[in-house]
C-alpha cells in the first residue's frame, strides 16, 4: 500500500485443506481521486494480493465500502471452509477462531447469508 494505512490487522488463514497463510489486512486513509470521488486503498495480502482501491462519493462512503468489501472477502473465505485466527495467538488459537462478527457484525451481511 503506497498510502499510509489507518487500520491494520494480522491474521492467519487456515484453509479447508489445513494449510496456513499469513493475512495482512490494511486499510488506507480515504483520499480524493482525480475523478472527483474519493478512494480508499485496501489490502488483504495472503488472501488477495492485488485489490483495486474502493471508491465512494465522499470519504466516509469510500471507507465504509472498503470495510464492507473486506468483510465480504473474509466471510467468503469462512463460508468456503476456511478459518481465521489472530496472528499474535498463533498455535494457542488452535480451537478458537478470530471473532469476525465482533469486528464486522455491524455491517449486517452475515445475518442475511447465515455466516
Amino acid at each position: 500500500m503506497t498510502t499510509q494505512h489507518i487500520a491494520a490487522l494480522d491474521l492467519v488463514a487456515i484453509h479447508a485443506d489445513g494449510t496456513r497463510t499469513p493475512v495482512a489486512l490494511r486499510v488506507g486513509a480515504p483520499a480524493p481521486a482525480a475523478t472527483g470521488d474519493w478512494h480508499c486503498a485496501l489490502r488483504l495480502e495472503g488472501l488477495h494480493d492485488s485489490l483495486p482501491s474502493i471508491h465512494g462519493d465522499d470519504s466516509l462512503q469510500a471507507l465504509c465500502l472498503a470495510l464492507m468489501f473486506a468483510a465480504s472477502v473474509l466471510r467468503q473465505f469462512i463460508a468456503s471452509g476456511g478459518r481465521l485466527i489472530d496472528a499474535e495467538e498463533g498455535e494457542d488459537a488452535a480451537e478458537a477462531s478470530w471473532p469476525l462478527e465482533a469486528y464486522f457484525g455491524w455491517l449486517g451481511a452475515s445475518r442475511a447469508r447465515g455466516v
